[in-house]
């Protein structure tokens, strides 16, 4: 009987180990099974966090394409306004100097015509 014994207490022992080795494989899956579904919502979270922000990109593009081309019709006019204030300013960087060696005094001179022609 010494044997027989032997080899039922070798058996227990050997379902023990393994039973405590598969509760421990268990957990460890049922942790990581948790851990997964969590970061599954972090991820569906975060991609719903994303395509708010998409969808708001989109809508201030759409936005910026509207005030763009209500803008269009300012822009041309001040470009017309531009093209005749570079226009003078050409037309006064190329004349000669009002007062001939005195800068100052040129300045004034062209300043006064200036308010001359602005304020008749």
């Amino acid at each position: 009987m010494g044997l027989i014994a032997w080899v039922l207490a070798a058996s227990v022992a050997l379902n023990v180990a393994l039973g405590m080795a598969y509760l421990g494989e268990r957990d460890k899956a049922t942790e990581q099974t948790t851990r997964l579904e969590g970061a599954g919502a972090e991820i569906q979270k975060t991609e719903a966090a994303a395509q708010q922000c998409s969808d708001g990109v989109d809508r201030l593009a759409k936005a910026g394409e509207v005030r763009a081309e209500a803008a269009s019709e300012n822009r041309k006019v001040a470009k017309v306004k531009a093209d005749v204030h570079y226009q003078r300013a050409d037309k006064v960087l190329a004349a000669p100097a009002p007062v001939p060696h005195d800068a100052c005094m040129s300045a004034q001179v062209r300043m006064d015509e200036w308010l001359k022609e602005r304020n008749p």
